[in-house]
C-alpha cells in the first residue's frame, strides 16, 4: 500500500513538473483515483514543498522543493559542465541564441544555453520540453536515434503540429531525418515557434551514442539562406569537437537508423 501512495504521488508531482497548473479533477482523471486521494495527494505535496496551491482558485502549481531536486540533478548532470564551452564558443562565433539539448523521457529538454543582448532574438528556457520531430537540436538528436527508438517515440508523443512548418506526417519526418544523417546537421523555420529559426547538429559520446545536440537560433527575418549556411559550418564544427571532448572517434560509426 505504502509503494502505491508513492507511486501515485510521484505521477502527480511528473504531472505538474509537464502542465502549468493542475486541479484536483487532473489528477483524479490522470491516476484513475478518487477525488479525496487526489486531494490528499495534491496535499501532501503541497506540505512537503513540492507544490504550491492558489488559495482562490485551488491550482496547484511546482513548488521550490521540485525547483531544488532539479538543480540538484543539472548539478549532477556533468555533460553541461563538460560542454559549456563550446556553447560559449558557438555563441561568440555567432553572437545568437545557442542551446543545449537533451532527450528526457522522448522530449527534447534544454538543459543549458546562451542568450545575446539582442532585444530581437529567440528565447529558451532551461528545462523546457520540445517535442523531438521539431527544432533543430531536437531533430539533429532524433537523426541519429536507431530506427526503433525513433518509432517508439512517435507511436507515444505523436506528431502534434505546433508551427506553421511542424512535421506531422511520419513519411516526411523519415525523410528528413534521413537527410539530417547524409548532412550532419539539422535546419528548422517556423517549426517549434513561430517566426524563429535555427541550425542544430548532434553531440556523440565515446560508444558513438548521440547524447545530445547543441543548435544555434534566431528570427527567421535574420537567418537568410545565406546566413543559415554559415551558422551549419559553425555548428557542425563545434559539435564535432565537442563530440571529441566526449571521447567520440570519427571511426566509430554512430547509432543510426540504418
Amino acid at each position: 500500500m505504502e509503494i502505491t501512495s508513492v507511486k501515485r504521488a510521484l505521477e502527480v508531482l511528473l504531472l505538474l513538473a509537464r502542465q502549468k497548473e493542475v486541479r484536483v479533477a487532473d489528477v483524479t482523471e490522470r491516476l484513475g483515483v478518487n477525488k479525496s486521494t487526489s486531494s490528499r495527494l495534491l496535499a501532501t505535496l503541497a506540505e512537503m514543498g513540492f507544490a504550491s496551491v492558489d488559495p482562490l482558485t485551488r491550482r496547484y502549481t511546482l513548488g521550490t522543493a521540485a525547483a531544488d531536486v532539479g538543480l540538484a540533478f543539472l548539478r549532477q548532470n556533468d555533460i553541461r559542465e563538460t560542454l559549456r564551452p563550446f556553447l560559449e564558443e558557438l555563441f561568440r562565433r555567432t553572437n545568437e541564441t545557442v542551446l543545449l539539448v537533451a532527450e528526457i523521457q522522448g522530449e527534447a529538454v534544454c538543459i543549458d544555453k546562451v542568450e545575446p543582448e539582442h532585444t530581437l532574438r529567440t528565447h529558451a528556457v532551461i528545462g523546457e520540453r520540445v517535442p523531438m520531430h521539431c527544432g533543430s537540436a531536437a531533430k539533429a538528436l532524433l537523426a541519429f536515434y536507431p530506427s526503433e527508438r525513433v518509432e517508439e517515440i512517435v507511436h507515444e508523443k505523436g506528431l502534434p503540429r505546433l508551427a506553421p512548418n511542424t512535421i506531422s506526417d511520419p513519411e516526411v519526418l523519415k525523410q528528413k531525418l534521413q537527410e539530417i544523417r547524409e548532412r550532419g546537421y539539422s535546419q528548422s523555420v517556423e517549426e517549434y515557434n513561430l517566426g524563429a529559426a535555427g541550425v542544430g547538429a548532434p553531440i556523440f559520446n565515446y560508444t558513438g551514442a548521440p547524447v545530445a545536440a547543441i543548435s544555434v537560433g534566431g528570427p527567421k527575418a535574420r537567418l537568410t539562406a545565406e546566413r543559415m549556411v554559415e551558422l551549419a559550418i559553425a555548428v557542425k564544427d563545434v559539435a564535432a569537437r565537442a563530440s571529441s571532448r566526449l571521447g567520440y572517434r570519427a571511426t566509430r560509426a554512430a547509432v543510426t537508423n540504418e
